[in-house]
């Protein structure tokens, strides 16, 4: 994770988007489309918790734990994933 992106996590029953602090609106507005489209996709079973912070416990355990995040700068996007890579 780095904070020049926004992350998008899928565990079935909940749908996470976090945001890094450095992340434009356009990617904020992408990574929330995609998470309810995911959600909706399910009728209901599925719930979506936007902008997840430092004390969601249950974002961070399913990632294995909160680690180091790297800055924008430390990360350079050489490809951006398809809308099929996505779904």
């Amino acid at each position: 994770m780095n904070e020049g992106d926004c992350f998008v996590l899928d565990d079935v029953t909940t749908v996470y988007t976090w945001f890094g602090k450095d992340c434009s609106a356009f990617e904020k507005y992408e990574a929330n489309r995609a998470a309810h489209k995911m959600a909706d996709s399910r009728h209901g079973q599925t719930h979506v918790v936007q902008d997840v912070g430092e004390d969601n416990e249950e974002f961070w355990e399913l990632l294995g734990g909160r680690g180091t995040i790297k800055e924008a700068s430390e990360v350079k996007d050489d490809k951006m994933p398809d809308e099929e890579q996505t779904k």
